[in-house]
């Protein structure tokens, strides 16, 4: 389709001319082309106005791999990714949002990640059985979660070990056109000692992935009432 209208900006930050964009009207998202295709070995993935507007995120970013055909994204559920933390709710709500207006499902997937305690204290168990104990507890966080935010009617998947390679097998496995995950927006020091979820999907995944901010429903809010 079409743009319906195209802006030529003159500014000294291309990051700080969009963002100042996405903060006058809350509602309104960004949509950024990847440095990176999904193939090849580089190290630097995203460039610099991706990894900056991520790190502010003025309003919903989504990031575009450089090689997707758009004849290709799939058929399938718009993944909405959750921690089972609250904070997490915006971006699932927005995935259902989503998958309402472009007539698909959405598929509610949690990840639980393997942690290195459970391995030393049950470095006797066998990996299967450890393996089990947490799929049965993250589905079961899950459920709670999902009921107590009236989202239970959705699909649900769970599944254990690193977070984005289990979020993007699945969307690969369901055909899905569209990866939507939360942000807490860490600083510096967390970030460099936990990392960013969002960030690692935004720069490996082959489909769009959209990064949605903690208080996304705040600042529609704020908009309304103005």
């Amino acid at each position: 389709a079409a743009l319906a209208s195209t802006a030529v900006a003159r500014d000294t930050s291309a990051e700080a001319h969009l963002e100042a964009l996405a903060q006058a009207r809350p509602g309104v998202g960004l949509i950024l082309g990847r440095r990176a295709p999904t193939a090849g070995g580089r190290v630097v993935r995203l460039g610099r106005v991706a990894r900056r507007l991520l790190r502010a995120l003025p309003g919903p970013v989504v990031i575009v791999p450089p090689d997707l055909d758009p004849a290709t994204l799939g058929d399938g559920p718009v993944i909405a990714t959750t921690d089972a933390r609250d904070d997490s709710l915006p971006a699932c709500r927005f995935a259902v949002a989503l998958a309402r207006a472009l007539g698909r499902s959405a598929l509610l997937v949690h990840v639980v990640p393997t942690p290195d305690v459970w391995i030393h204290e049950a470095v006797m168990l066998p990996p299967e059985q450890v393996f089990g104990r947490l799929q049965a507890e993250g589905e079961a966080v899950l459920a709670r979660w999902a009921q107590r935010h009236e989202l239970d009617a959705l699909e649900r998947f769970v599944d254990v070990g690193g977070v984005v390679h289990g979020v993007e097998a699945i969307a690969q496995a369901r055909n899905a056109p569209l990866i939507v995950c939360g942000s807490r927006q860490l600083g510096a020091i967390p970030r460099f000692f936990a990392g960013s979820v969002a960030s690692e999907l935004a720069a490996s995944s082959r489909l769009p992935v959209a990064v949605i901010p903690h208080d996304y429903k705040d600042r529609r809010n704020a908009e309304a009432a103005s």
